[in-house]
């Protein structure tokens, strides 16, 4: 044990989580636990309900009447001190959801996925969330939108919409280039609005652009990043868009 470890005391039907901030000591005033360290009590050293707790964390906290190691539970109890400190109460469903979103973003990013798949994935997406047509464009004809898609507003209107996929590893955020071509497409007639999509997260300098070009040349380009992508495809349910 040392300064920075947790320490997770059961008391009941809550616990309490302390930070080791000191080094050992030996306390003869206390001869029952002589040895001591020094702990900053977390959560203002109010205690958290066990059910906040993830299942291995609960069942770690069974034990009685023995110290157990719980260094493989860090990011647990980090967990539960946030959703203690919001005051937020089990909630499965969320849970669920938030274990399925981040499957499908390491699937997006870590998986079997690849530029080339990445657009198939986009056009289908398209297909999938109502557009009556959608196409991939070949790179020889491409003029700054990787997939078009149409879709038929309320009164029949059509829209065009101009989508630029990139496929992106973690910790390289896009640049604005994607938003610098589908304006370039825009200009040219080829959509009425584009949808920048991307596997991994967005640059400022991206989001500025999009803005810019709509204050400017009242462009309307969109941005959808990693993580909203794959609460897209969780929420949806657009499973059958893998299906190549």
């Amino acid at each position: 044990m040392k300064p920075g470890d947790y320490v997770v005391v059961p008391s009941g039907g809550q616990f309490y989580v302390a930070e080791v901030v000191g080094d050992p000591y030996y306390d003869e005033s206390h001869p029952v636990a002589a040895h001591r360290r020094l702990v900053r009590w977390l959560n203002d050293k109010k205690p958290i309900p066990r059910e906040l707790a993830s299942a291995a964390l609960q069942s770690r906290m069974k034990a009685r009447g023995t110290l157990l190691d719980t260094s493989d539970l860090v990011k647990h109890i980090e967990k539960v001190l946030e959703d203690a400190k919001r005051g937020e109460t089990p909630n499965l469903a969320q849970e669920l959801r938030a274990r399925m979103v981040e499957a499908v973003r390491q699937e997006l990013t870590q998986g079997r996925m690849n530029p080339d798949r990445f657009e198939t994935l986009v056009e289908r997406m398209a297909q999938a969330v109502g557009a009556v047509e959608a196409k991939w464009v070949p790179r020889r004809s491409d003029q700054g939108a990787d997939v078009i898609a149409r879709f038929q507003l309320m009164g029949g209107l059509l829209v065009t919409v101009g989508i630029q996929a990139k496929f992106y590893q973690p910790g390289k955020p896009m640049g604005k280039d994607a938003v610098d071509q589908l304006a370039q497409a825009l200009r040219a007639g080829v959509a009425d609005m584009g949808l920048v999509i991307t596997t991994g997260d967005v640059s400022e300098e991206a989001y500025r652009a999009a803005e810019e070009y709509l204050n400017r040349e009242n462009l309307r380009i969109g941005i959808l990043g990693g993580r909203e992508l794959a609460e897209l495809i969780v929420d949806k349910g657009l499973w059958s868009a893998f299906d190549f």
